[in-house]
């Protein structure tokens, strides 16, 4: 037997904004992407690339709202951020808010260890934004698993995506905009295994697979059918009950189908056609078809697609 794994090694999740995205949409998803957790999730969005319509306000209105995000116990009644999980990371967001100051980004608010009644029996970090990051610097590169979020400033949509996929991750990564043949080209390009169209990065539903691409991903995917599939090697089989000689090298028309065998040793069988309703939205036009009425009919449609 040939071990097989399934891994999720880290990201460096990006959220793209671009000029024409509704500004208090996009900070309060970017909040809930960075702080919530602490930042301490794979999934948790750590950089923001903004096109220049958009980039000053935002980073005001993402400074102004960090600010006011209480930390401390997550047993207390209004505290909306915790402490790190233990003395390595808290030395590795300090590392990180060190390094980030030393290549020349622009704090804005946090960059410090709290202290105080409230935060003396944990370590506790202040939500943190850097502006003017610079591309191939720690903090647009490198993960911090914690609340440290830093801005990039992109020229266009193109360069936004270029900043987006410069990096050795691909998890995950988001974009605001109301423009979906905008999103839909993201959604292609974007060197991540999930992507979220305005919506914060974090999160996962058990009927989708998760998972990523490039140093992140190893194996199988995590969830949903591809999950399943872990646990079992792929069999093709031709079942011939004609009883008649094949006549020809080219496959007839006798039912084909596919087989799943678990690695315990339990097997079912895969059906030659699949509902077309098993697995929705298998390109970005079917995606688009099915968002048309977004973003006023409250309809989410989610689903895979498959790009080269």
């Amino acid at each position: 037997m040939v071990a097989v794994q399934q891994d999720s090694r880290g990201g460096k999740t990006p959220v793209v904004v671009l000029d024409d995205a509704d500004l208090d949409l996009a900070a309060e998803g970017i909040l809930q992407g960075a702080f919530g957790s602490t930042g301490q999730r794979c999934t948790a969005t750590s950089r923001v690339v903004a096109t220049p319509g958009i980039s000053v306000k935002l980073a005001e209105a993402l400074a102004e709202k960090a600010r006011k995000i209480r930390v401390g116990n997550g047993m207390t009644q209004g505290v909306q951020m915790g402490p790190a999980v233990d003395t390595s990371q808290l030395r590795t967001d300090l590392d990180a808010i060190a390094a980030a100051r030393s290549e020349g980004a622009r704090l804005l608010c946090g960059g410090e260890r709290l202290s105080g009644a409230e935060h003396e029996h944990g370590f506790f970090v202040a939500p943190t934004v850097f502006d003017d990051v610079e591309p191939g610097t720690r903090l647009a590169r490198e993960e911090v698993f914690g609340p440290v979020l830093g801005i990039m400033r992109a020229r266009d949509a193109e360069e936004a995506i270029r900043y987006a996929n410069d990096v050795q991750f691909g998890l995950t990564a988001s974009i605001y905009t109301r423009d979906y043949f905008e999103a839909l080209r993201f959604v292609e390009k974007a060197e991540v295994g999930m992507v979220h169209v305005n919506q914060p990065t974090v999160g996962g539903e058990a009927q989708l697979p998760f998972g990523g691409i490039k140093a992140t991903g190893v194996g199988e995917k995590e969830m949903a059918e591809e999950g399943a599939n872990f646990f079992t090697h792929l069999k093709t089989v031709w079942l011939d009950y004609t009883g008649a000689k094949r006549t020809s090298n080219i496959y007839s028309a006798r039912p084909a189908t596919s087989l799943r065998r678990g690695r315990t040793g339990s097997a079912y069988l895969c059906p030659p056609v699949r509902s077309p309703d098993a697995i929705p939205w298998r390109s970005p036009s079917d995606w688009l078809r099915g968002a048309k009425k977004w973003p006023h009919s409250g309809a989410r449609p989610q689903g895979r697609i498959r790009v080269s």
